[in-house]
């Protein structure tokens, strides 16, 4: 073979001569090149030009690389593929790395094989084999060349074995023939093109001439907007190469592409072959790398490949091909799919249920297909059918419209689920979303994503029952009252009033006949009332009792008119009646047995009760703005009749402080479904703890008094619990200066010490991160011994001011814990719940106790109850340790065993604990709610050393896993609602049952539960 190739210099020109071995023939080590000017039959001698022989000398190599370089052979290519080969280095110069793969054993297994396509990329590697030469010789006219064998040593010619003469002028390569795409419509074809091309025969024959090809891309848009028309099929070589130097035509490959030189036209069928992959690549820049640029969806442009001969020139172009870059890139599968129950929609008969899900960017997705199921294996089965997406299971066609966050539709189609027929049967849908790609499928549809999960969804009754109704039922209290008359008297005269209970604080007198009102005068601290009024004519004289809540007994005036100036003694007795009832017709509802002083259980008597009413919830609220806190939660059907029967439903426990207490009941259908929360009454309670008693840490003065000094600062500090305390009094001995009131120990005489009263500031409402240490600092006279007390004082139940325990007394040179200069606390000092203030709620992850949402069944009386429970984890065991689990239902003498000797140990959340709930989803009100008792202790009995047995119903020992051991779970029974999001929070509590920490769990969507 031999090409013409560039000039060298004036005059003379590269001709590039290579020896190709035909299968079967034997190289022999060395070749001489002959030449003479002309053809073969014109007169002249050849003369010798060289001797081939193979060298990986490095100077020598040198040479040779600098002569190809100057012929216009790529030296930097050969660079670059002999680094990705060689993995010594590195290399002084391009001919030392040229010498080591020729001298050397190529890495990674390179072959022959790979050898010949080094060869064939780069003659380079031919020259310094002995198989190629450089020759230059005279322009203008043919050249004929002749290899002859040669000893290389004696230089010995012998015979001639091949003869050719290179054309006066370069040959320019013939074009491949039928560039085409081969389509790739799965998500590896996405914005890009896979081309192939075959060669013709002229091509062919001409195979060890052309290194390989080069690809050329022409913007469809950009050649319209520059030449008025579509890139042209058939381009002429000269015009390519100005479009390329233009920019208007990219040359696509940084190297040649290498295919098979014996690839026919027409390509045969059948074949799958691609030779290149276009993703917006360039000579300049390579797709994929930093700094790159995807090709856009729909992008046009049109393709041609030509053949490069040795020197780097192209070839003839073959016919363009047009091709439009498509997206095959399918949206992700939507997410975050949920069905819930629609009451009453617009147009719609009774519910419906609602599929909704998270909106994609409409960029990306342009509508979603809704399918439905009647089971889950269905959807699996019909998204292998030929007919997808279209199916008979699609129920709606959804355009990805609009700017809300999600997207919700309510499933009104032919055979959706309506009540009553379909009241719990449960449906599956699932979600397809397609994009708007340039290229749709042939049946007009654009890229489908994965199909969703099947995401159930059931239809139940929504609507709660009516308005419960009840009547409470305490203690019914009247304020009585009743007259008497004393001796006859003359001016003045005198009214007296008595009571016989202490919540009656007042009494009023009045003149019957003018309806003048003589005054109201408090009882304080006594228990009898007298008035001295002067009257002259005749009068009528009635009394009333009353509370300090307003609580009054009728006007009584029994005693005849009398005319004067001698009135007998008018006496009245006040006191107060009470009866338990409900309602209280004409009294006032209190929560203190009269008999004995006691706080009495609230109840609410249920009358008339729905029959579509299955529980009924008591809730109390302590003040005006407190949660509504659980007390009691009952069937209303007791004795399993199928009628109601439930009478009354009482609160577990008294409020523990003071206040007004109101009290709620709201019914529950068999669907869970509630009713509005009613307001049944209210109470006023003075609480079951009463105030707390005060303990001084230190009484000292703040400064030590100097010479002179007559007033000097003291600092007076104390422990104090916080329920109900409204602020302090501090009473002092001796009365300290500015005291507010000065009171006197002792009998009526008056005999004992004289104490002074100072008021503390009132404390902050709440407890927040307040602390249970007060402290004052007033001015005491200087060198004066004082002894100091402090109690607790607020308001009372009943309005009037109360007060708890004074503390004992501490003289001002005490001081409890001289260690750290005061304010310590003392080691025996109770601190009962809620003393402190609440601790914050622990939000470390890592801390989040595990939830799960279960199926289960309990007995009651002897009919198996399904429910859905919210499970809290709190402790595990290892395998082999648990004789047989909880089963749904199950009662004595079948508990679960566990084949361990101590239950404590065992447990992950330390006793006692009380159990929070709340919703989480946006726009609740998230309102705790107590929906556990004070669980203190795990009811269990012990069988046989190194058993127990469970038998506290609160608990369950389950396993959902079988290569989890099993665990122990404390079992949430409040109702939930469906697709509602809950955590709960538990509070762990001291030996003083203070809190001292809040765990919570994780967050539990009420719509799948574990099927245990």
């Amino acid at each position: 073979m031999a090409q013409v190739g560039n000039p060298a210099t004036p005059g003379t020109r590269y001709v590039f001569l290579q020896l190709q071995f035909l299968d079967g023939a034997t190289p022999h080590p060395a070749y001489a090149v002959f030449h003479k000017p002309g053809n073969p039959a014109d007169p002249g001698n050849f003369t010798r030009l060289a001797i081939l022989t193979p060298t990986a000398h490095a100077p020598t190599l040198h040479a040779l690389l600098e002569r190809a370089a100057a012929a216009g052979f790529d030296s930097a290519r050969l660079d670059e593929d002999l680094d990705g080969i060689l993995s010594a280095g590195p290399f002084p110069s391009l001919a030392a790395k040229l010498s080591t793969y020729l001298s050397t054993d190529l890495p990674g297994g390179y072959d022959l094989q790979q050898r010949e396509a080094m060869r064939r990329t780069h003659p380079q590697i031919t020259l310094a084999e002995g198989r190629a030469y450089l020759a230059r010789v005279p322009e203008g006219g043919p050249n004929t060349f002749e290899i002859r064998v040669i000893d290389p040593l004696t230089e010995v010619e012998g015979a001639t074995i091949a003869r050719v003469t290179s054309p006066a002028v370069p040959a320019i390569l013939p074009a491949p023939a039928e560039l085409s795409e081969k389509v790739e419509t799965t998500p590896r074809g996405h914005l890009r093109t896979h081309l192939r091309w075959c060669l013709p025969q002229p091509l062919r024959e001409m195979a060890f001439h052309w290194t390989g090809f080069r690809v050329f891309r022409v913007p469809r848009q950009a050649w319209l907007n520059a030449n008025g028309a579509e890139p042209p099929i058939n381009i002429t070589r000269d015009t390519l190469l100005n479009a390329v130097a233009s920019g208007s035509a990219i040359q696509v490959n940084r190297n040649v592409i290498t295919v098979d030189e014996s690839l026919p036209c027409p390509l045969p069928p059948g074949y799958e072959g691609f030779f290149m992959t276009d993703d917006n690549d360039s000579a300049a820049q390579q797709a994929m790398t930093l700094g790159s640029v995807e090709f856009d969806d729909g992008f046009e442009s049109t393709y041609y490949v030509a053949a490069v001969d040795h020197f780097g020139r192209i070839g003839e172009p073959s016919p363009g091909l047009p091709v439009q870059i498509c997206d095959r890139l399918p949206p992700a599968t939507p997410s975050r799919i949920r069905v819930d129950n629609i009451y009453k929609q617009e147009g719609a008969p009774d519910h419906a249920l609602r599929v909704s899900w998270r909106r994609d960017d409409p960029a990306e997705v342009a509508r979603y297909h809704l399918y439905r199921f009647d089971n889950p294996d269905d959807a699996f089965v019909e998204r292998a059918s030929g007919l997808w997406p279209a199916t008979p299971n699609r129920i709606a066609v959804i355009d990805n419209v609009g700017t809300s966050e999600r997207i919700s539709f309510a499933d009104l189609t032919p055979g959706h689920s309506q009540l009553p027929a379909d009241d719990g049967r449960t449906r599956w849908f699932v979600l397809v979303a397609e994009d708007a790609t340039s290229c749709p499928s042939p049946a007009g549809y654009g890229n489908l994503s994965g199909a969703s999960g099947p995401v159930p969804g059931a239809l139940y009754d929504l609507a709660g029952p009516g308005e419960p109704q009840g009547r409470l039922r305490v203690p019914c209290c009247q304020v009585t009252i009743n007259q008497g008359v004393g001796t006859f008297g003359r001016d003045p005269l005198r009214l007296t009033a008595n009571r016989t209970n202490q919540r009656v604080a007042w009494v009023e007198f009045r003149d019957q006949l003018s309806g003048e009102v003589l005054g109201r005068h408090h009882f304080g601290a006594a228990n009898q009332v007298s008035v001295l009024k002067s009257f002259n004519g005749p009068a009528r004289f009635e009394a009333r009792f009353g509370t300090l809540t307003g609580r009054t007994s009728a006007w009584v005036g029994q005693q005849p008119q009398y005319p004067g100036p001698s009135y007998p003694e008018h006496i009245w007795t006040g006191g107060l009646s009470c009866t338990t009832s409900a309602g209280c017709p004409g009294g006032f509802l209190d929560p203190v047995d009269p008999a004995t002083g006691d706080l009495l259980d609230v109840c609410v008597e249920i009358a008339g009760t729905p029959a579509d009413v299955r529980d009924v919830a008591l809730f109390r609220r302590l003040g005006d703005d407190g949660p509504l806190v659980l007390q009691h939660r009952a069937r209303v059907d007791t004795d399993n009749d199928g009628a109601p029967d439930l009478a009354s439903i009482c609160e577990t426990a008294p409020p523990a402080n003071p206040g007004r207490a109101c009290y709620f009941i709201q019914y529950y259908d068999r669907n869970g479904n509630p009713s509005v929360v009613s307001l049944v009454g209210c109470v006023v309670t003075p609480g079951t703890e009463g105030f707390p008693t005060p303990n001084i840490t230190h009484f000292l003065p703040a400064n030590d008094p100097s010479p002179g000094q007559l007033l000097t600062d003291a600092a007076i500090a104390w422990f104090s619990p916080r329920p109900g305390v409204d602020r302090f009094e501090v009473a002092l001995s001796p009365p300290p200066p500015g005291a507010a009131h000065v009171m006197q120990e002792g009998n009526e005489a008056g005999v004992g010490d004289l104490w002074g009263i100072v008021e503390s500031p009132r404390l902050a409402i709440g407890f927040g991160n307040d602390t249970p240490n007060f402290a004052i600092q007033l001015p005491l006279e200087s060198g004066k011994q004082y002894r100091a007390r402090v109690r607790a004082v607020g308001p009372g139940v009943y309005d009037e001011r109360d007060n708890g325990a004074w503390s004992d007394e501490a003289q001002i040179k005490w001081l409890l814990d001289p260690q750290d200069g005061g304010g310590g606390l003392p080691p025996d000092c109770p601190i009962p719940w809620p003393a402190r203030a609440v601790p914050a709620l622990i939000t470390d992850t890592a801390r989040e106790l595990d939830a799960q949402l279960v199926n289960w069944s309990d007995l009651d009386g002897n009919v198996m109850r399904p429910a859905t429970e919210l499970w809290i984890r709190v402790g595990c065991f290892e395998f082999g340790e648990v004789n047989n689990s909880s089963q749904p239902g199950q009662t004595a003498p079948l508990p679960p065993r566990l084949l361990i000797d101590d239950l404590n140990e065992k447990l992950a959340v330390a006793l006692p604990f009380t159990v929070y709930l709340h919703q989480t989803d946006p726009g609740s009100r998230g309102t705790m709610l107590q929906v556990s008792h004070y669980v203190d202790e795990i009811l269990a009995t012990t069988p046989a050393p190194g058993q127990v047995d469970i038998i506290d119903r609160a608990f369950a020992v389950r396993t959902f896993n079988p290569n989890e051991p099993p665990c122990l779970w404390f079992r949430v029974r409040h109702p939930l609602l469906a697709n509602r999001n809950y955590r709960a929070a538990v509070v762990l509590h001291g030996e003083d049952r203070e809190p001292v920490e809040v765990l919570r769990t994780r967050i539990v969507n009420a719509s799948n539960p574990i099927q245990p």
